[in-house]
C-alpha cells in the first residue's frame, strides 16, 4: 500500500499543493512531505484529517494507494 502516492493523486485532483494540505491538518510542510514519501505513517485520526481536507472517504484513499 502507498499512502504516500494517494495523498500525491488526491492533491493533483483537488489541485492542492503539499504546503496548503499541511496547513489544513495542522501539521508542517516537512511532515506532509515525508508523509508523501512514504518517510513516515500517519496516524488514523491524521489520515482521517487529510481524507476530510481531500473531500474523500478514509477507504477511496487506501483504494488508491493499492492501484
Amino acid at each position: 500500500m502507498d499512502i504516500g502516492q494517494a495523498i500525491r493523486v488526491m492533491l493533483a485532483k483537488r489541485q492542492l499543493s503539499q504546503a496548503k494540505l499541511a496547513a489544513m491538518v495542522e501539521v508542517t510542510r516537512p511532515y506532509m512531505c515525508s508523509l508523501c514519501n512514504n518517510e513516515r505513517v500517519p496516524s488514523f485520526g491524521l489520515l482521517e484529517r487529510i481524507c476530510e481536507a481531500l473531500e474523500c472517504k478514509v477507504s477511496e484513499l487506501i483504494a488508491e494507494g493499492e492501484r
